[in-house]
């Protein structure tokens, strides 16, 4: 989706994720399991974290996403692993002070605000919950799957997500966004200029898709301030 390109440093993302893992263990699961799921120490803890840090920090597989000019130029060997336990201890390794641009992470988070706003039932009714089986950008998807939007994890869904949060203005939209994005992260999140001037003058693609979207009912707001938003 080429929604707004947020700034922030590795931790809020990653603690955020694993303070959601760590809140997602099943009330039946016994003592024993949990012990064994969840390191007791914080020395076990960062350790883990270490861990996963060195078993990644030299893989130089794959590239940079470059249908995004400004991405392209980012160097490839900034890494950083961050989790957090839900009592508030931090515990990191690697490029973690760099703030990287989140991109689609975004997604889930426009998903739990249209979902506080308006209950679930409205992503199910208005978007979808399917997986596509095409790519996460495919406009064969909108024309050939009854939900068009198919689910807000691509980017078909995603934006017809965003056209969903209920404002009056292009800026109140934004301004929801970005202070629920900033709930969850625990600071105020910031906009990359650069990142999002690349990505506005490249995004034709994305244009479409909210285009099209609009033109089957299943966007909810003007289509370019979707898609811009």
């Amino acid at each position: 989706m080429n929604s707004h390109p947020i700034q922030f440093d590795t931790r809020a993302i990653h603690a955020c994720a694993f303070a959601l893992f760590l809140g997602a263990i099943s009330p039946q699961t016994n003592a024993k399991e949990e012990r064994r799921a969840i390191p007791q120490t914080s020395e076990a803890l960062q350790k883990l974290v270490d861990e996963a840090y060195s078993s990644v920090k030299g893989d130089n597989s794959g590239k940079n996403a470059d249908y995004i000019p400004y991405l392209a130029s980012v160097s490839s060997k900034l890494c950083g692993v961050v989790n957090a336990t839900v009592d508030g201890h931090i515990y990191a390794a690697g490029d973690v002070d760099y703030g990287f641009a989140i991109e689609s992470v975004a997604k889930p988070f426009t998903m739990s605000l249209v979902m506080q706003q308006q209950g679930a039932g409205a992503i199910v009714d208005k978007i979808g919950v399917e997986p596509t089986g095409f790519p996460f950008n495919s406009v064969k998807a909108i024309e050939e799957l009854k939900a068009c939007s198919v689910n807000p994890m691509v980017n078909a869904g995603a934006i017809a997500a965003v056209s969903m949060v209920q404002a009056s203005s292009p800026d109140e939209r934004w301004n929801k966004i970005i202070d629920f994005y900033s709930k969850f992260a625990g600071e105020k999140l910031s906009l990359n200029e650069e990142v999002y001037k690349s990505e506005a003058n490249s995004n034709q693609h994305n244009r479409g898709i909210a285009e099209l979207l609009f033109s089957y009912n299943r966007l909810y707001s003007d289509p370019l301030e979707a898609c811009d938003v």
